[in-house]
């Protein structure tokens, strides 16, 4: 009896183990606006919702954020209007987002250097997080921003369609297109993977697995 017991209470508990260890894999962000990438990576936002009125704007799409206005609250009328574009993304249940901008010859800006662009303040969901993120963009753009053909874009009566695929990496900052030549350079610290990386067939069509596995073998930490 004892043994048939004790055997369940020992499967949960194994249980609850892994399931507790899986959690904490999952990198957590605090809520709120990240002024700068360094506050980003150290999950110290720099300022708390609670302080400020933000109306957000329509999106048509899921990954997406738009502020239509933000202001400070319980301060002078002449110093509550905010640019949300100062800011290098925000957090929203616990998800985070990057701040992005269209520049006028075939380029998206993202982070801080969006925010010296002529636009509003968008931003687009970090999907894939750890030590290499990833991201799309997913936007109307007007016909008069002349972009290369090198978007996957499309014309319709809200403009030119763009989606586009971006990752980033961690330890640095830096973005870049998704592709085969990025992400190789990207996981170039893992010597062991990056080994396997170039001596793989159809590395094309296996760069999302390698990015998962490289986030795998090499866990983001993040502070609480």
């Amino acid at each position: 009896m004892r043994l048939q017991f004790f055997l369940p209470v020992l499967l949960l508990s194994i249980f609850n183990i892994v399931q507790s260890n899986a959690q904490n894999q999952i990198p957590v962000f605090k809520d709120g606006i990240y002024a700068s990438y360094e506050d980003f990576i150290s999950n110290t936002p720099s300022v708390s919702f609670n302080d400020y009125d933000i109306v957000w704007g329509d999106s048509k799409f899921f990954n997406q954020l738009k502020i239509k206005n933000i202001e400070k609250r319980n301060v002078d009328k002449k110093e509550r209007k905010v640019d949300g574009r100062n800011f290098w993304g925000i957090c929203v249940d616990g998800i985070p987002y990057i701040q992005y901008a269209f520049g006028t010859i075939s380029q998206i800006y993202f982070g801080n250097q969006a925010g010296s662009k002529k636009s509003k303040a968008n931003f687009t969901r970090i999907r894939i997080i750890g030590n290499i993120c990833h991201f799309n963009v997913e936007d109307y753009i007007s016909n008069e921003n002349r972009l290369s053909h090198t978007f996957h874009n499309q014309l319709s009566s809200n403009g030119r369609l763009v989606r586009e695929q971006r990752i980033m990496k961690m330890s640095t900052g830096q973005v870049a297109n998704f592709n085969e030549n990025t992400l190789r350079a990207f996981i170039k610290d893992d010597q062991r993977l990056y080994s396997h990386f170039i001596k793989s067939e159809s590395k094309e069509a296996k760069i999302f697995l390698y990015l998962q596995k490289y986030n795998e073998r090499n866990p983001l930490m993040v502070v609480r």
